[in-house]
């Protein structure tokens, strides 16, 4: 007696994810395994190791969606000067705002650099998560 078309599927599909999560399993041993070689697996390496002098992360919640961030991003640029980065929740709209705000040319020339937190890209859309995710942006170690 053989066995029915919907229950091999049902297999297959068993192995098929089980093998992928084995697959996964793999790659993140071979990941934690190279970041222990090069050290980079310590306490806030990678905060320590960005190339920008100063580094904010900012929640968007719905008090900072007016003009509030203008004021704080004047502020910023104002106190810690050139080569910052901002993690920013809204980043992939709020870019728009200052580039035609009075600050776009401050922030530009004061080469203000944006990012989105790692979880808004993924769950919004890919083309933010390829120009604003941190893993994309040159200058921030991975």
């Amino acid at each position: 007696m053989g066995l029915s078309y919907d229950c091999i599927l049902t297999l297959l599909s068993s192995q098929f994810l089980w093998a992928f999560d084995v697959y996964l399993k793999i790659i993140h041993d071979i990941e934690q395994c190279i970041c222990k070689a090069l050290e980079h697996n310590t306490k806030d390496w990678q905060l320590l190791n960005l190339d920008f002098d100063w580094l904010v992360f900012i929640d968007g919640n719905n008090s900072l969606k007016a003009k509030c961030p203008l004021t704080i991003f004047d502020h910023l640029l104002s106190i810690y000067g050139a080569n910052g980065c901002c993690a920013y929740d809204i980043k992939c709209a709020f870019s728009k705002t200052v580039k035609n705000s009075v600050l776009g040319l401050k922030a530009h020339t004061l080469k203000l650099h944006f990012m989105v937190g790692a979880f808004h890209s993924h769950a919004h859309n890919w083309k933010c998560q390829i120009d604003w995710h941190l893993m994309y942006i040159k200058g921030v170690k991975w």
